[in-house]
């Protein structure tokens, strides 16, 4: 069971998504790496119930054999992988085992599930378990090559981005980053912070640079046909054009199943249209949903 008490959680005030982007071989996964360990230092020195339990979630590329890892001496099982199975898991059950940790995501398009198109189910899906597992404690750290491949619903709820600068000369030992503040909202940055990270060379051995990145094996069960997930997108980009254009956050079942039939021509029942609303925002009664994280 997932931990419900404030004091479980070691971001139980300070949740938060970071980004980091550059081309491939600027150093973004050994500095998310280092970043990750510099957390889980502090968090098992901290004293506390909520640091002693506290886990690094990861998308398959860390070593949880490296020394780093270790708690006085000793191999731990708080360094934890995941996959897009585990993600489709937590938003069908509402709840998760991912909790109290830093979720750690090298190469973010991967475990937004690009193989089913930008039209695919899975970019929902993960957009929202990151409403989810914010409520569960974590923090969210990835890495992305190009800003175009980056899902628009991550974008909109990312906190800070940084922006890898390269450094010839040290390479593989030294990063130059700008982080930029992002409001609230991708779109206006606010205030700018250039940093250097130096002797990251200590955590080549943290990381595995060439195994591939899992590719999770999705049942047929898990995921719904294509016509369904592309329709699904087609509802969802239209509730959000709607709510910009009335100035709101929020929308009744009854006013989708309108708007749908309408503009989209689809023909859903409540009962499937009030499932598939669960996906995409937040409910704040039986028939009404909160779409604020988006508009």
């Amino acid at each position: 069971m997932s931990p419900r008490s404030r004091s479980d959680f070691f971001y139980a005030d300070s949740s938060s998504i970071l980004g980091v982007l550059a081309p491939r071989g600027f150093g973004k996964t050994l500095l998310i790496t280092a970043m990750a360990h510099d957390e889980w230092r502090r968090a098992n020195s901290a004293g506390t119930k909520a640091g002693d339990t506290f886990r690094i979630f990861h998308n398959g590329f860390l070593d949880p054999d490296w020394e780093g890892f270790f708690i006085n001496g000793k191999k731990t099982d708080r360094i934890v992988e995941f996959g897009l199975e585990d993600v489709l898991h937590a938003v069908d059950r509402g709840d998760s085992s991912i909790s109290n940790g830093l979720i750690l995501i090298d190469e973010i398009s991967s475990i937004q599930d690009n193989r089913y198109s930008s039209q695919a189910i899975g970019g929902i899906l993960f957009s929202h378990f990151i409403i989810m597992i914010r409520k569960q404690g974590c923090s969210i750290l990835w890495a992305g090559q190009q800003e175009n491949t980056i899902e628009n619903r991550l974008k909109s709820q990312c906190d800070i981005i940084g922006y890898l600068k390269a450094n010839k000369h040290q390479r593989g030992k030294s990063v130059l980053i700008n982080w930029v503040y992002q409001n609230g909202t991708y779109v206006y940055p606010g205030f700018k912070k250039t940093e250097i990270y130096k002797d990251l060379n200590k955590f080549w051995n943290a990381y595995d640079t060439f195994k591939m990145i899992k590719s999770e094996s999705i049942s047929k069960n898990e995921l719904y046909q294509k016509k369904i997930e592309v329709q699904q997108e087609e509802i969802f980009d239209c509730v959000i054009k709607k709510l910009k254009k009335d100035k709101t956050e929020v929308i009744s079942l009854i006013e989708v199943k309108k708007l749908i039939n309408k503009e989209l021509k689809i023909d859903w029942d409540l009962k499937k249209i009030n499932e598939n609303l669960m996906l995409m925002a937040e409910p704040i009664s039986k028939s009404v949903f909160d779409f604020s994280v988006y508009v």
